[in-house]
């Protein structure tokens, strides 16, 4: 290339040529996943309105809290008979085939016990539920708090006894985005919040902003990403073959 006078200008025209090509073949692999995408997205958007509607709604079924209960009872009782079944015919399954064994364990069947909810414990629980996923309406709040609950018994007692060393800030800057107050001297440091229970349904009714917001964009990186790495390997190696050119020219010239 550098013994051809046009090489310049074919250095310059395969650089002008990559991204164009680079992005029909993105836009291809996005037509190729269209199907995918498509099922990301939708169900990202449905998980995020049936949140709204169900925030929306908390106060309309706190006005209904004797219909409601009846329902979530019922539910319950439901499934919960269902499971009960299933028990009993893997149990008398067990005990059909000890029998022809020569110790023959007594039959058992342990059975859930289910006592019916009242007004007082749903409205409790609409209620602060409501108060709670209120604030949980961004894929980082959701995060956040999933990664403390899930390393802070780890992380807080290393970040709390190093508070009384020089290695505190250090281990609080590093450390800290994954535990909670880890101060040495209060009684509730690295504990989780009270109604961490009500926190965690508020993450999966808040999946949907988990999906729009990390899934599926790390979906499109993973499509896209390769093309990308490729085109701007070939545009960097075209520049330093075009400077290369340059400055061979240009010694040629002083000499």
């Amino acid at each position: 290339m550098d013994d051809n006078p046009d090489a310049l200008s074919d250095v310059i025209t395969a650089f002008v040529e990559i991204w164009p090509m680079a992005a029909i073949i993105v836009v291809n692999r996005i037509k190729a996943a269209w199907f995918s995408l498509l099922v990301l997205l939708g169900l990202g958007v449905e998980l995020v309105v049936y949140r709204a509607l169900f925030l929306r709604s908390i106060p309309h079924m706190l006005h209904h809290l004797g219909l409601v209960t009846a329902i979530i009872d019922t539910l319950i009782f439901v499934f919960t008979t269902m499971e009960d079944a299933v028990i009993l015919i893997v149990a008398a399954v067990k005990d059909f085939i000890h029998m022809f064994e020569r110790s023959k364990p007594k039959p058992h069947f342990k059975l859930h016990k289910y006592k019916l909810l009242s007004t007082d414990q749903i409205q409790q629980a609409l209620t602060q539920t409501g108060a709670t996923c209120s604030d949980y309406n961004t894929m980082p709040k959701i995060m956040s708090f999933i990664t403390r609950q899930t390393f802070s018994p780890y992380v807080c007692p290393v970040i709390r006894a190093t508070e009384p060393t020089i290695l505190y800030k250090v281990t609080n800057d590093t450390l800290g985005w994954m535990s909670y107050s880890s101060e040495m001297y209060n009684s509730d440091s690295c504990r989780s919040p009270p109604d961490d229970n009500y926190m965690w349904i508020c993450c999966g009714v808040g999946s949907g902003f988990v999906i729009l917001e990390v899934i599926l964009p790390l979906y499109v990186l993973v499509l896209t990403l390769p093309t990308l790495l490729s085109a701007v390997l070939h545009s960097l190696k075209l520049v330093y073959s075009g400077v290369s050119i340059v400055a061979k020219s240009h010694g040629k010239r002083y000499q």
